[in-house]
């Protein structure tokens, strides 16, 4: 129970942070959509991998929720800069997703490395960490690139 409170309170805290900077709830969401399907994903691959859920996995999902997160954030804050006219999640792609891109691989090979560590429960929680970072990752590029172009495209 206590886990489960902390994780509740992690997310109510960083929900009300994301409220206060983005000031729209609709950003708010689509911030946070590629860190729920990351998730999700995550324990997919879990299940797939024959992956049990124990306490050192557990350890891990605040860390994915945190470092998964950022990605999303800096996909919407960069899209937001210009105009409502000018915006271009093409553009933002450009910019932005390659530095995205490149904090993602380099976080999934450091939590990774932790996956041939001798001690089953690290390298548990390390296999973890590399999926969930890198289906982060995934959902905050092609994803939410996505949902974003929907979302705003021009009125016709």
């Amino acid at each position: 129970r206590g886990f489960s409170g902390a994780v509740i309170a992690a997310a109510a805290v960083i929900f009300i942070t994301l409220l206060i900077d983005f000031r729209r709830l609709g950003l708010v969401i689509l911030a946070t959509l590629p860190k729920i399907i990351g998730i999700i994903w995550m324990l997919g691959i879990m299940r797939l991998a024959g992956i049990d859920y124990n306490l050192a996995n557990q350890i891990a999902i605040p860390l994915i929720i945190g470092v998964g997160l950022a990605y999303g954030i800096h996909v919407i804050h960069r899209f937001i800069q210009p105009p409502p006219g000018e915006r271009d999640i093409t553009a933002v792609l450009q910019h932005t997703g390659g530095a995205i891109a490149l904090s993602g691989l380099t976080t999934m090979i450091g939590f990774g490395s932790l996956g041939i560590a001798q001690h089953r429960g690290l390298a548990s929680m390390g296999t973890v960490l590399f999926f969930g970072v890198g289906s982060a990752l995934i959902a905050s590029t092609y994803i939410l690139s996505n949902i974003i172009m929907l979302a705003f495209r021009p009125k016709r």
